[in-house]
């Protein structure tokens, strides 16, 4: 991943809603857009727009089903149980002064 694509994925992760979202859809999904706008008091649009971030961002995928009557419904699902993020390696000595390191041992 590039430091663009990192950077842009870690913000729309910071959303404080859209994180615990994620949550309730590994922990209880699939789910539709109905269920996210009910348990966390949102428009629908608002739960749609949250949903199809962490779509875009693989973290959820979608599926659409037949109805009985009207449009075919869309449940979301999470791709994994877990996100494993890595980091760009860069020398400790950027973050921490050696003198400082001494004072840890």
């Amino acid at each position: 991943m590039e430091t663009k694509q990192f950077t842009k994925a870690c913000k729309l992760l910071a959303h404080p809603k859209r994180s615990l979202i994620f949550t309730y859809v590994l922990e209880d999904g699939p789910i539709k857009v109905q269920d996210v706008a009910k348990k966390f008091d949102i428009h629908p649009n608002m739960a749609r727009n949250h949903l199809n971030i962490l779509e875009e961002l693989n973290l959820l995928k979608s599926k659409y089903s037949k109805q009985k009557v009207g449009a075919p419904s869309k449940t979301y699902s999470a791709v994994a149980q877990f996100i494993c993020l890595n980091f760009p390696r860069c020398p400790l000595s950027e973050f921490v002064r050696p003198s400082s390191l001494t004072n840890l041992l």
